[in-house]
């Protein structure tokens, strides 16, 4: 299942937009790593007045929780086909259900770099 995104805060410098959000892993983890899809945030208004609007997919990113996993993006070819990885501390997360440190985890922060729009 996608993954939710709730965007918190965005900024910008000459050439790149960054999206600071957090995430929600909800179901089960597929073959490849589960989805992370930006289209449903584009436009989102930050507190500073910035409007979120990437001209192309993202360059790079970080998410960490507080749970003890790690996780690791693998950047796709358009906002809508990005993979997270899910790494426990011994292996990465089999075909299945999320564990409940993982679903249960609400404090899953993540920031992305994208190009900016000129």
């Amino acid at each position: 299942m996608p993954i939710t995104i709730t965007p918190l805060f965005v900024s910008e410098s000459t050439d790149e937009v960054e999206l600071l959000c957090t995430l929600k892993f909800t179901g089960a983890y597929p073959v490849g790593g589960d989805t992370l899809d930006f289209t449903s945030v584009i436009g989102y208004q930050s507190p500073n007045g910035r409007i979120f609007t990437p001209s192309s997919p993202v360059i790079c990113g970080s998410i960490n929780g507080t749970g003890g996993d790690s996780f690791g993006l693998v950047p796709g070819t358009t906002l809508a086909n990005n993979k997270v990885i899910v790494n426990t501390a011994s292996a990465t997360v089999q075909v299945g259900a999320y564990g409940a440190e993982i679903t249960g985890d609400n404090n899953i922060e993540a920031a992305f770099q994208f190009p900016r729009l000129v």
